[in-house]
């Protein structure tokens, strides 16, 4: 079996630094007003409170059992709860 050729291009912008998470409401688009918070218990832990604060007025879901290298089980729960 011969493998297909692809190309992936998935620009991701990361910013990070201490106080950055108070910025998040202010670099998201205003028409998204339904978000879903994908992170593992000490990340939500450590960010929860100030992501909060800089979502407010958006509707925020959260999905936080998420362990390292996340299993395909994970991904679909996390999908469900997208949804």
């Amino acid at each position: 079996m011969t493998a297909a050729r692809c190309c992936w291009h998935l620009p991701t912008r990361l910013i990070f630094g201490p106080g950055e998470a108070a910025r998040l409401g202010s670099l998201l688009p205003p028409e998204w007003e339904r978000l879903l918070l994908v992170t593992d218990g000490p990340v939500w832990a450590a960010l929860g409170a100030a992501l909060h604060r800089a979502l407010r007025g958006r509707a925020v879901g959260l999905f936080r059992e998420v362990e390292p290298n996340p299993s395909l089980e994970t991904v679909a729960l996390a999908a469900r709860a997208a949804r």
